[in-house]
């Protein structure tokens, strides 16, 4: 996914300055509480209040997520409040050396014709990908 697009998919249709709004909650998303110490890592969607205004999950928090561009964006369960907005940036090849390395992951967007070139190995719903089985290599190329 583009930066853009998810910053996009972040702010929602308001702009907002947290996918959940414009003042930041400690307990809306998986991202440091409201003392400052680390959470752990959780399963997508436990933090149900967490979505944007266009309905995406956990944008803020649990893990930070690649974009094309190499950038990291969204934070995780050790970020506080500035690095989870959702203009937040952080250089993808610097991060790569930190011990939070493990807290970075992929968003994949997975519209009907994605899903129909892995056999259906993947359920969206909500912006979120569930596997049902074990996704196939992509083989166009």
């Amino acid at each position: 996914m583009h930066e853009a697009e998810w910053e996009k998919s972040c702010k929602g249709p308001g702009g907002a300055k947290w996918p959940y709004g414009n003042g930041f909650d400690a307990n809306t998303c998986n991202t440091e509480d409201d003392i400052g110490d680390s959470r752990s890592l959780s399963p997508a969607g436990r933090f149900a209040k967490c979505r944007s205004g266009s309905g995406v999950a956990d944008l803020s928090g649990n893990v930070a997520e690649w974009t094309s561009e190499r950038m990291i964006k969204g934070g995780s369960f050790a970020s506080g409040d500035y690095a989870v907005r959702c203009s937040a940036r952080k250089n993808g090849a610097s991060f790569t050396k930190s011990p939070r390395w493990g807290s970075v992951a992929v968003r994949c967007s997975c519209p009907e014709s994605v899903r129909a070139g892995f056999g259906g190995a993947f359920e969206c719903y909500d912006g979120n990908i569930e596997p049902d089985s074990e996704p196939r290599a992509d083989t166009r190329g």
